[in-house]
């Protein structure tokens, strides 16, 4: 485990933390205690540990499309992103009766905060 500390945190805000958790823990399981060789840095590594999962970026989620082509030439298209593959597929099977090629296709996709757009509502 790192001792460095974060780069979003100081050692005092480090510090401030585990002093926190130290007396969460100590109020409520007062025998955990002696299980902490060092309580002092355990704890502060364990703010950082906790610090760096929250930090760490969400697992992606698998999103689901159909592609096809208007015509032989025209350039491959993707439409309706679902996180339902049984919907992506039942649309693919409905496009089949349209278009020359339809396939089933997936992205991994990570989603983030919502933020306000640059420029107000209309941009």
């Amino acid at each position: 485990m790192s001792t460095q500390p974060t780069p979003h945190l100081d050692d005092e805000q480090i510090t401030a933390l585990s002093d926190t958790l130290y007396d969460a823990l100590y109020a409520i399981t007062p025998y955990a205690e002696p299980h902490f060789a060092d309580e002092t840095e355990g704890l502060k590594n364990a703010v950082r540990a906790v610090l760096a999962e929250a930090a760490a970026p969400a697992p992606g989620v698998i999103e689901y499309g159909t592609a096809f082509r208007a015509t032989e030439q025209a350039a491959i298209e993707v439409h309706s992103p679902t996180a339902s593959r049984d919907e992506a597929a039942a649309r693919a099977d409905r496009y089949r009766d349209m278009y020359p090629v339809v396939h089933l296709v997936q992205r991994t996709v990570h989603y983030g905060e919502w933020t306000d757009c640059a420029g107000g509502p209309r941009g």
